[in-house]
């Protein structure tokens, strides 16, 4: 059953990240151009129910920030002189830190689709927009006696949230921005608390489109 279980979920990951680049690649005559992206990733959990920063189970875990990483690809679309849409790809290692009983570390990567809506000043820009989240693994480690368990089965498939931020482009190919998002439902189980990620991220422009003299607007 856990099997079937890994294999669907890799299954579903597959599918959607062969969608993702088919779309870019149809569009790409529209794009005004395509990317990659990777950085850091600042995560921790915050509670809905403001009990602090208390998951809500029987030993309660007071948690903290847990760094990890994030890599993508990105293209956007000219929606006006000085706004564009920007969908990424990316896959994130992210989670959090707690203790109870042991000092634990919670692991959790997703593949994740952000819509955002990019507006440019110069060389400062500033985007908004929604996330969805696909759950890839899930589990927690008991730092001292190095015991993993698997939290998949208890943690919830999908994730939707808000993401915000603002960079700065520092040449024509290279930009960096500093974003945060926030988690809208429970991460799942018995944890009534939500993801919340900043990250800090470095834009490398890849190629642009055929037939586009435009100045190219940077990450």
């Amino acid at each position: 059953m856990i099997s079937q279980l890994k294999l669907s979920r890799a299954s579903k990951a597959t599918y959607v990240t062969v969608l993702f680049i088919s779309s870019a690649f149809i569009s790409y005559s529209q794009s005004r151009y395509f990317s990659i992206k990777g950085g850091l990733n600042v995560s921790s959990v915050y509670d809905n129910n403001e009990k602090g920063y208390d998951t809500g189970s029987p030993k309660a875990e007071r948690t903290g920030l847990r760094l990890g990483y994030h890599i993508g690809v990105v293209t956007n679309f000219k929606l006006s002189e000085k706004w564009v849409i920007q969908p990424e790809l990316v896959f994130s290692n992210q989670g959090y830190s707690a203790r109870s009983s042991y000092k634990l570390r919670y692991n959790y990567n997703y593949l994740t689709l952000p819509i955002l809506f990019k507006r440019q000043y110069n060389k400062f820009f500033y985007h908004f927009g929604p996330q969805v989240s696909y759950l890839l693994l899930a589990n927690r480690t008991y730092l001292g006696i190095e015991k993993k368990e698997d939290l998949a089965e208890r943690s919830r498939y999908f994730e939707v949230g808000l993401e915000t931020g603002a960079g700065y482009m520092l040449t024509k190919k290279i930009s960096v921005d500093v974003r945060v998002n926030t988690g809208l439902f429970r991460i799942g189980g018995y944890q009534e608390i939500r993801n919340v990620v900043t990250q800090v991220s470095v834009f490398y422009v890849i190629t642009k489109p055929i037939k586009n003299t435009e100045k190219p607007i940077a990450e």
